[in-house]
């Protein structure tokens, strides 16, 4: 008989299941009066802020907190009920103490312990206790004739309104393993008779199906939910970010800016001359740009950047832990993006963006001081001739570069990036991932440090010739190539104990230890990983000709380029004054190869519009049939050597060749 009511309850449980697992597989039937939904509005990238992550910690923390009461109740009720009832009188002094130990547990677990100490743990430890206190009940006061049945119920609720399916699941199939081993295994219950049999196979059925209803509501009501705070915080038409998510992302990261001493920045961005559009090809051409440079934006940016439509033509990016010169560097791949979108065949308007940046806390310190910078920078764009990207000054806006002579613009392209204060954006952060912030550096260090960026963006040449005790760098340079080429001193300079100050990237002591953990798991899941090396040629000859902080200027320019160009797994690090390291995990030679020439392509380009002799030489190696590290370097360092000869460019005497 226990085995006839385990065989039928359990086809019933996987009837529901497999209900459950397939349904999401058919497709629903749509009215034909909808028309199909957009595939591109739909296939955008998760915005960080619009996933409805608050709301689902809202309603679950309403939840355990409606279950931590029932709990209490449940607990009170059973005391009250064998303390009046006597039923159970030779059962009593261990039901007490179940209850008192279970009140107490659940008192710890919730009240006293810090959730962050037992994380994900905290729930099955709850549901445990809950199964086990029910079955004990259910034992010590009948067996199949107790009326303490109903706690399974509760159970089974509780899990489907706090936890999500799985769980649910999961818990549902231990409390009829409960059910039924104190039923039927539990020495001490009275023999099951037919009776008895059919009251746990109804008992039994019932649980499975109250599981599965609940299940069912909540699961649509999860999803009602979840659709409407998508549709409360995105962008119909783009797929992005709408105003209130952006806002709210501002203030999260202001808040986050307050904890960590890190800024952050804002791009506002207009696309001009979408009137034109709108009036001669209509408005679903005008529609289509919006969506393709809603679509540009967000392949540029990173995944925890936040990408949000102002209104009308406008588009907003919040770059998190990102100081102006890595974000200049990003607006310019909006900007050129955006100047590539293609129109209606026939068609030859152009299409291009206005983009102003602004940083936190230099240019505002709450979102609509931000907002208002912002909005200032790219009215200014709009006033030098659109097309291009301009930086907030901490001050009054003023336009320092006309338009013919913009220092930064891609070869071959008439826009740029313009500064728009003689004063420094006023802003440095700790580096971190991809277009990550400059490191703090030393007070005696600010003055210059800021003049170098502010000179770099302007692309002023003014200051920029040797002054006294500006050309050590040059030695300094040379001493590292002595002691590469085996001649010098052993001694290395020292470049900072996790980050390195001038580029942002990882100081070479951390480079080699991230270099052997991550070398360790390739090995250990056999995962490719390829080694690169990038030599600044000539380096040594600017520092002279041109002095020490063009030289610097030069290396924070390479750096900021090589963190918006890597992905976030990519380990970049200076090894030496005039030499990077690289580790690409899970990238074989070619791939690396591209990644270098990608790099170098980039960084010449920018040094070449700000008028910056500079050149790199790189190389790439994998590890040798045994695992080992060594032969990578070594057969980068001799590709890098050999890259430098074929491209006819002295090692590091002499300016170099710029192509």
């Amino acid at each position: 008989m226990l085995a006839v009511v385990t065989a039928a309850n359990m086809a019933l449980a996987f009837t529901l299941v497999a209900t459950r697992l397939i349904s999401p597989l058919v497709p629903a039937g749509r009215d034909p009066e909808q028309p199909p939904a957009r595939p591109d509005a739909e296939t955008h990238r998760a915005v960080p802020g619009v996933r409805s992550f608050a709301a689902e910690a809202d309603v679950t923390a309403a939840y355990e907190r409606v279950a931590k009461v029932v709990g209490y109740a449940v607990l009170l009720v059973t005391a009250v009920i064998v303390a009046v009832s006597g039923l159970w009188p030779d059962a009593a002094p261990l039901i007490y103490v179940a209850v008192a130990v279970t009140g107490i547990t659940i008192f710890t677990i919730n009240d006293l312990i810090p959730r962050g100490w037992l994380g994900r743990a905290r729930y099955p430890i709850e549901a445990a206790i809950a199964i086990a206190f029910v079955t004990v009940m259910v034992g010590a006061t009948g067996g199949v004739r107790s009326p303490f049945f109903v706690g399974y119920y509760l159970i089974v609720t509780a899990a489907v309104l706090a936890a999500s399916e799985g769980p649910a699941i999961f818990l549902g199939a231990g409390s009829a393993a409960a059910l039924l081993v104190v039923a039927f295994v539990a020495p001490g219950v009275p023999a099951v008779g037919p009776e008895e049999t059919a009251r746990v196979a109804v008992e039994l059925a019932g649980l499975i199906l109250l599981a599965y209803l609940a299940l069912v509501l909540v699961g649509e009501q999860r999803r009602a939910r979840d659709a409407a705070v998508r549709l409360s915080l995105r962008d119909a038409l783009t797929g992005l970010a709408n105003r209130a998510a952006l806002f709210r992302g501002i203030d999260r990261e202001i808040q986050r800016a307050a904890r960590t001493g890190r800024g952050f920045c804002l791009l506002m961005m207009d696309l001009d001359d979408l009137k034109p559009i709108n009036d001669r090809l209509g408005h679903p051409a005008g529609d289509a740009v919006l969506r393709s440079a809603a679509s540009s934006i967000t392949a540029t940016i990173r995944r925890v950047d936040m990408a949000a439509r102002y209104g009308g033509d406008e588009f907003i990016v919040l770059l998190p832990e990102t100081d102006p010169v890595g974000a200049s560097i990003v607006a310019e791949k909006i900007r050129s993006t955006i100047a590539t979108i293609a129109l209606p065949a026939g068609k030859h308007l152009p299409t291009t963006a206005s983009i102003g940046v602004v940083g936190f806390p230099g240019d505002g310190e709450t979102a609509d001081a931000l907002m208002a910078a912002a909005d200032s920078a790219m009215y200014t764009a709009k006033r030098l001739g659109k097309d291009r990207v301009v930086l907030a000054g901490s001050g009054p806006i003023s336009v320092t570069v006309p338009r013919t002579e913009a220092p930064w613009s891609v070869p071959g392209s008439a826009s740029g990036i313009a500064s728009t204060d003689a004063r420094p954006p006023g802003i440095r952060h700790a580096p971190g991932d991809r277009h990550q912030p400059l490191s703090s550096v030393a007070d005696d260090d600010d003055e210059r440090l800021r003049r170098a960026v502010e000179s770099l963006l302007a692309g002023s040449e003014a200051g920029l010739g040797p002054s006294p005790g500006e050309t050590d760098r040059a030695r300094e340079i040379e001493r590292a190539q002595e002691r590469r080429a085996g001649t010098g001193d052993r001694p290395r300079p020292p470049l900072g104990s996790a980050r390195d100050a001038l580029t942002g990237l990882r100081s070479r002591a951390a480079w080699q230890r991230q270099v052997r953990a991550e070398h360790a798991r390739s090995l250990r899941y056999r995962r490719p990983i390829t080694a690169g090396l990038v030599d600044l040629d000539g380096l040594a000859d600017l520092a002279r000709r041109d002095g020490e902080e063009t030289a610097d200027r030069a290396v924070q320019v390479v750096g900021q380029v090589i963190r918006a160009e890597s992905r976030a797994s990519d380990l970049a690090g200076r090894l030496d004054v005039d030499r990077l390291g690289f580790l690409l995990p899970e990238t074989d030679e070619a791939g690396a190869q591209s990644y270098l020439e990608r790099i170098r392509a980039s960084c010449q380009r920018w040094l070449a519009s700000s008028r910056v002799p500079l050149d790199l030489a790189v190389g790439w190696g994998s590890p040798g049939p045994e695992g080992s590290l060594e032969p990578a370097l070594v057969a980068a360092e001799e590709r890098l050597r050999d890259d430098r000869h074929r491209r006819d460019r002295p090692s590091e005497a002499g300016r170099p060749r710029l192509h």
